[in-house]
């Protein structure tokens, strides 16, 4: 745990200001330009809540791609990867402590949300807040697997290119269709759905970091910083 935590220590030293400014900036601007589509809307309530419910999701892509990528990509181009190999530290506390820098920095994240919940203009309950976060905090998890199995634009693209057959494949079935759409409102309002909700994306992340583990363990190190 020690060698985690080290690890974990480096890369908040060195990727605290350009990752703490990304996610203090983000609320910020999420609540500007849901004013400026409030003012400028002419839609009802509801449609104006997915809009800017999209547009939350489409904002979280980019946001974890940025943060898998200063995480994992700084180490590849800086070949600082096979100098970790050096220390006295596993290939599995060297993928545990990146997933668990991104829980740091996407707990920041979330109490900079928070701090402007109250005057986005959306309106969430505790437990949907938390699921919201949960969601974000996969699509993160899964950009750094992306990382590690990809490389280039594709690692980059994966992610936005996972939500893309989400949205086609579940989303938009959905949206077409009445009594779906009421189911899920009335699963949105249901405590215990986000409970169980909470749990599957404990499980995806854990999931994810496995995989992330045994692509990382099965690479030479001279294909970690190619």
């Amino acid at each position: 745990m020690r060698q985690v935590c080290t690890l974990v220590w480096k890369d908040i030293h060195i990727h605290w200001r350009t990752i703490s400014s990304l996610m203090l900036v983000l609320p910020i601007g999420v609540q500007v330009m849901l004013r400026m589509q409030q003012a400028g809307s002419r839609t009802g309530g509801s449609q104006s809540a997915g809009r800017a419910a999209m547009l939350i999701v489409t904002l979280l892509v980019p946001v974890a791609v940025a943060v898998a990528s200063w995480l994992i990509e700084r180490e590849r181009s800086r070949e600082t990867f096979a100098w970790l190999r050096t220390l006295p530290v596993s290939d599995a506390h060297i993928v545990a402590s990146k997933f668990i820098s991104c829980l740091v920095f996407y707990l920041i994240g979330g109490a900079a949300w928070a701090a402007f919940f109250r005057g986005s203009g959306l309106d969430l309950t505790a437990y949907q807040f938390v699921s919201v976060w949960f969601g974000s905090l996969v699509v993160a998890g899964f950009a750094l697997l992306s990382q590690l199995l990809l490389t280039g634009r594709m690692a980059n693209a994966s992610p936005a290119l996972l939500m893309l057959l989400v949205a086609w494949f579940a989303v938009r079935p959905v949206e077409q269709s009445g009594p779906a759409i009421q189911q899920v409102r009335r699963l949105w309002g249901d405590p215990r759905f986000h409970a169980w909700l909470w749990i599957g994306c404990v499980v995806l992340q854990g999931v994810f970091a496995w995989l992330s583990y045994l692509r990382f363990h099965s690479q030479e190190t001279d294909e970690l910083i190619e």
